[in-house]
């Protein structure tokens, strides 16, 4: 699984589960992309990264054999 790094825009975030986000972002290099952030919901959350409506971040992802959805980090 390659590791890709690009810059991208927040344009939806969902709460899926206790503590993980499905986040759709939007990428110069390989455009609309919907991913998980894991670990990044719930209340007890101490994440710095804000996964809201048009934050702009630096995304590394992994795509996960083509289905679709990726694995996501902000940097």
């Amino acid at each position: 699984m390659p590791l890709f790094k690009t810059n991208a825009i927040v344009i939806r975030s969902t709460n899926y589960g206790e503590s993980d986000k499905i986040v759709t972002f939007f990428t110069k290099d390989f455009g609309k992309l919907k991913g998980i952030a894991k670990g990044r919901g719930g209340a007890g959350s101490d994440s710095k990264m804000p996964w809201v409506f048009f934050s702009h971040l630096r995304l590394m992802f992994f795509d996960k054999g083509g289905m679709g959805l990726v694995r996501a980090e902000s940097l």
